[in-house]
């Protein structure tokens, strides 16, 4: 340790000689040894000013400089405005990249219909000013209006579902017969809901709308007899059941926000007796499903969701992803605003295909609803069990509808005025811009 010690104190002893021997004042001498220009430069000049090595800049030679070899040094990159409010990604050259949902040069705009869903899901948003370009067969702000309706009492009827008295005559009627059953037969009751469920007016109620099964009926058959799903029917030339139509998960995503999901708050109220997994319905989970034996003594298969909100339903999704188990064939779609109850309005018939990947389903008539009801009728296959994976639903809230509804009005409105004032409509005038080029 002495030696060391002696050692830098000769080292210092030594620079200070060399640095007296400069020439330099003794306010230098120390300031030196002080700084020792961070061991990178020697003191040099009158004013005891640090001298660096290559390498190295600073008043006391302190800063390392940049060796640049064989590239270019890339200008930093500009500041984006707002820096893109949050909402959007900023490149190098200063301009912003929103996230979807957002627009304007800042990001601070939100997208027509909301950021969470822009456009509905059915258009494009402009990323200049926030509007939906809507795809084709859509219109409206939100691009959430198909078609404007013109006979108010026609649509409370068959989208609001108000006509109560009507629907009961009708509904009868509209229940078809599964598939490759024999068209005298009656349509059987379904079994009473399992213990501890809430009662779905399906089971020996004789008030049903849809439900059709009173003893002794006009071809003396009993309503108790057993009538289990014909397998692998298939319907008749003239039948009502529409078939679906086999998407994809991307597809899926470009379809909007799923108001059968569990992460909604939608739930899986009843289901018919010995079956269970009901709940796997409404979640992501392909290695759940619902499971049921697919012949029960009485009646058919069939499962009551609950969706997040009052839904104007359009489309429906399901999924069958289980292997050595059969998948619904025939199926038919209730809907209703209220549960439990013992009248569903009937939203349509629908033929699966025996694939194991999602199918798509229109519905003709789309009808405000709250509460579902899948009634299977037949299946494919021939397992013991039958299995479902998913079902997803997908529509418009009451809000979104009223808004399509406004947006209807007020192009009519506008319409109107313009016929007042004897000033033609952008159709006319596209009409005679291609009749004038016509005749040129």
């Amino acid at each position: 340790g002495g030696l060391e010690a002696g050692g830098n104190g000769t080292g210092a002893n030594e620079s200070q000689a060399a640095v007296a021997g400069a020439g330099h004042s003794p306010e230098c001498v120390e300031r030196c040894l002080d700084e020792t220009c961070s061991g990178h430069g020697v003191c040099a000049g009158e004013e005891c000013q640090c001298k660096c090595r290559h390498g190295y800049t600073g008043a006391y030679c302190s800063d390392k400089v940049a060796v640049v070899s064989n590239f270019r040094l890339r200008r930093p990159p500009k500041p984006c405005p707002d820096n893109c409010s949050g909402n959007g990604m900023c490149l190098h050259n200063g301009t912003c990249h929103c996230a979807r949902g957002w627009s304007g040069y800042n990001c601070s705009l939100e997208c027509a219909g909301g950021a969470a869903n822009p456009c509905s899901g059915q258009g494009t948003c402009n990323q200049t000013d926030g509007k939906c370009i809507c795809d084709e067969g859509f219109a409206g702000r939100n691009c959430t209006r198909r078609e404007v309706p013109t006979d108010v009492n026609q649509y409370r009827a068959n989208i609001l579902g108000t006509n109560k008295k009507e629907g009961a005559k009708k509904e009868p009627e509209q229940a078809a017969k599964p598939p490759g059953a024999e068209a005298a037969a009656d349509p059987p009751k379904e079994p009473s809901e399992p213990a501890g469920a809430p009662a779905v007016g399906d089971g020996e109620s004789s008030k049903s709308a849809v439900v059709v099964a009173a003893n002794g009926g006009a071809n003396g058959s009993n309503a108790s007899a057993p009538s289990p799903p014909v397998p692998d029917g298939k319907p008749p030339a003239d039948s009502k059941f529409s078939r679906g139509v086999v998407v994809d998960d991307r597809h899926l995503a470009k379809m909007g926000v799923n108001h059968a999901a569990f992460d909604l708050g939608s739930k899986a109220l009843a289901t018919n007796k010995d079956a269970k997994g009901q709940s796997a319905l409404l979640r992501t989970d392909r290695d759940k499903y619902w499971i049921s034996p697919c012949k029960l003594d009485r009646g058919v298969l069939w499962v009551v969701i609950e969706l997040s909100e009052i839904i104007h339903v359009h489309t429906i999704v399901l999924g069958s992803f289980e292997y050595y188990s059969s998948t619904p064939n025939a199926f038919q779609v209730l809907g209703q605003l209220v549960y439990p109850t013992d009248e569903w309005h009937v939203l349509g018939h629908f033929q699966a295909s025996s694939t194991r990947q999602y199918q798509e389903f229109k519905l003709k008539a789309p009808v405000m609803a709250k509460f579902l009801k899948f009634r299977f009728l037949s299946h494919h296959g021939s397992e013991f069990y039958c299995t479902l994976s998913s079902i997803r639903v997908f529509g418009r809230t009451q809000w979104e509808e009223m808004g399509r509804m406004l947006d209807a009005n007020e192009e009519v409105v506008e319409e109107a005025k313009r016929r007042l004032d004897g000033v033609p409509s952008p159709a006319d005038v596209i009409e005679n811009v291609s009749a004038g080029a016509a005749d040129a």
